[in-house]
């Protein structure tokens, strides 16, 4: 393996197996933790980190609040992993973390 995978080609994959998993009906907490579909190298199992690690988180979310709304578990995981790449220092990861923290506290009213 080269060691590179275009972003949108690893989103794809991330998105086409996750709703393979549902329309399976084995779209589960438990599956998506194993999985990490959108976590992780389909290939090697790494984990991703820097700049890939935040453009999926970013792209996951995106995907969660469209297709899986309802899914609270996953989409509060989701959210977290998103806070997580967020970078408190740049202007626009913070006031997005700020919707995120009120998002979160919406999932809880």
């Amino acid at each position: 393996h080269s060691g590179f995978a275009h972003l949108q080609c690893l989103v794809q994959y991330a998105k086409s197996k996750t709703k393979d998993f549902a329309e399976r009906g084995e779209l589960t907490l438990s599956t998506m933790f194993v999985e990490k579909l959108f976590e992780r190298c389909p290939n090697c199992k790494q984990e991703f980190q820097g700049d890939l690690y935040y453009e999926m988180t970013k792209a996951q979310l995106s995907f969660v609040e469209k297709e899986f709304k309802g899914a609270n578990g996953w989409y509060i995981g989701t959210l977290t992993r998103r806070i997580h790449a967020l970078d408190g220092g740049k202007e626009e990861d913070r006031i997005e973390g700020e919707e995120i923290c009120a998002k979160m506290l919406s999932l809880i009213d």
